[in-house]
């Protein structure tokens, strides 16, 4: 089953498609000065589809749980072997940064007041649990640079050279590369378009759609969803699209530990004794 998105051409079945836009970035817009008049470029613009099971709060613990008992013995080690180093995760390599042995056997050990902290943070609605969303991430590349990066030999074959070439610091730092990811709740088929358009600008979005990226465009969304809600075999082809919910479940807890860490440092901080005059 082959999934096609109007006006995109595909790169890698089921996964990325790319189109030519001329158009100025977002972030060259936001920072460009007052009265400066900023010259169209040629993009290389991709969407990739992915899709994912909405795991629970409890789903996300125990992924943090199993890095935390994975990597607990790294904790102080000066030395590990540099096949070790290429197996750790994001994940885990955040759990070995929080640099106290105690909080991670805590999280190993699922201490209650270390999970109910991680818990707080885990970004999920649990009455969405188990349902499946459609993501659509969306970025884009300078059209020189790209066909400069293929003449030297560079690879777009696989969803891992579109990711890292996506995912780069440096073409994000000058705002190319990602720039916004949207999820949208898939329970058979998308939702109908004119609602859909109401939560994108609504505060409560009620778990239909989640919005990511701080370089989220209106304008391109539309352009986006006008292609997806136009392909009449999205909805048959759904189970063919690449299923990403382990990375997602591993995502929101690399979320949770970030957003956490200067609680649990501070509740194992010692204050020094202060003898008194």
């Amino acid at each position: 089953m082959t999934i096609e998105l109007t006006g995109f051409e595909t790169w890698l079945e089921n996964i990325v498609y790319g189109r030519t836009e001329t158009k100025v970035p977002k972030l060259h817009r936001d920072e460009a000065p007052d009265g400066i008049v900023l010259e169209p470029q040629n993009l290389n613009c991709f969407v990739m589809l992915m899709r994912y099971c909405s795991p629970t709060r409890d789903a996300v613990l125990e992924e943090l749980r199993k890095a935390a008992s994975k990597v607990a013995g790294y904790v102080g080690k000066f030395v590990v072997d540099e096949k070790t180093i290429k197996t750790i995760t994001k994940l885990e390599h955040a759990v070995i940064n929080l640099q106290d042995i105690r909080i991670i056997d805590n999280i190993k050990n699922g201490d209650r007041d270390t999970l109910e902290t991680l818990r707080g943070n885990v970004d999920v609605l649990e009455d969405h649990a188990g349902k499946s969303y459609l993501t659509l991430k969306y970025g884009f590349l300078h059209e020189d640079y790209l066909a400069m990066y293929l003449q030297t030999g560079g690879s777009l074959a696989s969803v891992d050279d579109f990711d890292t070439k996506l995912s780069d610091h440096t073409m994000k730092s000058i705002g190319y590369g990602y720039q916004w990811a949207l999820d949208i709740l898939f329970d058979g088929r998308p939702h109908e378009r004119k609602y859909l358009d109401s939560l994108l600008e609504a505060k409560d979005k009620k778990g239909i759609v989640r919005v990511r990226g701080r370089l989220f465009d209106l304008n391109d969304v539309r352009g986006v969803l006008d292609a997806v809600y136009s392909s009449s075999s999205l909805v048959t082809g759904f189970s063919y699209i690449i299923d990403v919910t382990d990375n997602t479940i591993s995502d929101l807890a690399l979320d949770a530990l970030i957003k956490s860490k200067d609680t649990l440092i501070g509740r194992h901080k010692v204050i020094p004794f202060r003898r008194r005059n």
